[in-house]
């Protein structure tokens, strides 16, 4: 439900290799969502990789309710 109409949307949050593994990810991700919710916006889609993915499911993120569907233009030659 949304009440506000309003998302938040994250897309490909990237620690360098070096960085990992040291709660760096965690805390900017913990940020985004208090900045979010501070602006009253509870609803977030996320695009993980598979690596991202327990991290993002750790904060009660899930798979979607509905499947998405795109179409995608494919340039004229």
């Amino acid at each position: 439900m949304t009440p506000t109409g309003r998302w938040g949307y994250v897309q490909w949050m990237a620690t360098e290799p070096a960085h990992r593994r040291r709660g760096l990810a965690r805390a900017v991700f913990t940020s985004i969502l208090a900045w979010l919710s501070e602006r009253g916006v509870a609803n977030v889609e996320l695009h993980a990789t598979a690596s991202g993915e327990p991290l993002y499911r750790s904060f009660g993120l899930g798979d979607p309710i509905s499947p998405e569907l795109r179409r995608i233009a494919t340039p004229r030659t």
